[in-house]
Parts: structure tokens; C-alpha cells; sequence
């Protein structure tokens, strides 16, 4: 005949050990959210900040474009740097109110993104350029790709934690 007490003792132990590890995946949760807000707030930097200096570049320098093919480059890039913004306003957003299906678009841009920049930052290597042009660029390449990995991480946490 078992013994009950031993029986309620163990159902105990048993519901601990779960309320612990359900506070450890919280926390883990946690942390991968505060890195990835910490990311975003970094891509906000550097979207802004591109799109602000492309900004300047089309509106208030006309004369400097001698040819039509170059202010339309300059308006593709300000056009990339502004789905960019959007796409990190939207992860804001998603990480902030836990909507799932708002963290995907900024993953999805962001590996286009490095891969866009990537071949940039390969020319400029190779160019006589300014050193700032070269650190930005790898600075925006590797905060993309860390942001790809904890976007993806995170994403997957919260999931796995709905589930339970």
C-alpha cells in the first residue's frame, strides 16, 4: 500500500521543479526580448540615419547629379533605407505587444538587406573610401545579422512557450 504523504510529497516536488522551470524559460524569454529591443533600437539608428543622409543628398544637393542614373540610384537606396525604417517600426511594435506575425517582415528584410550590403561593403574594400563609409557599413551588416539570429530565436521561445 503507498504511502500517501510520501505521494503528496513528490506531487510537490513535481509541481516546484515546474514552477521553476517555467520561471526559467520566463526569464530566458526576457532576456532574448530585451536583446532584441536593444538590436532594433540600434537598426532604428542606422535606418534613420542613412535615410536622413540620403535625404540630404536628394533634396538639397540637385545640382551635384549630372546624370539622371544617379539621382535614381540615390532614390533607390533612400526607397530601401525607408522600407528598412518601416519593417524596424513594425518589430517594435511586435516585440513590444507580442504579435508573432510582425517580427517576420523585419527578418525577411534584413537578409536582404546583408545581402544587398554585403557586395556594397565588398566594393568599398576594394575602393579608395572613407574609413567612416567602410565602419558603417560593417557595423549595419553585423547588427543585421545578429538581429536575424535573436529576432529568430525569440520568435521561436515565444512560440514554443504559447504552446505550453
Amino acid at each position: 500500500m503507498p504511502n500517501f504523504e510520501e505521494n503528496i510529497e513528490q506531487n510537490k516536488n513535481c509541481v516546484e521543479a515546474d514552477v521553476l522551470a517555467k520561471s526559467h524559460k520566463t526569464s530566458s524569454s526576457s532576456s532574448l526580448k530585451c536583446y532584441v529591443l536593444f538590436l532594433a533600437n540600434c537598426q532604428l539608428c542606422f535606418a534613420l540615419m542613412q535615410l536622413v543622409e540620403n535625404s540630404v543628398i536628394l533634396f538639397h544637393n540637385l545640382s551635384t547629379f549630372h546624370y539622371a542614373e544617379s539621382r535614381l540610384a540615390i532614390q533607390f537606396i533612400w526607397a530601401i533605407y525607408s522600407i528598412w525604417l518601416l519593417t524596424v517600426c513594425l518589430l517594435l511594435y511586435g516585440v513590444l505587444a507580442n504579435h508573432l506575425a510582425c517580427l517576420l517582415p523585419n527578418i525577411f528584410f534584413s537578409i536582404f538587406l546583408v545581402a544587398v550590403m554585403l557586395p556594397a561593403f565588398m566594393v568599398l574594400l576594394a575602393s579608395v573610401s572613407y574609413t567612416i563609409s567602410i565602419v558603417m557599413c560593417a557595423l549595419t551588416i553585423i547588427i543585421l545579422t545578429l538581429s536575424i539570429f535573436y529576432e529568430w530565436k525569440y520568435m521561436k521561445r515565444i512560440q514554443s512557450e504559447s504552446l505550453l
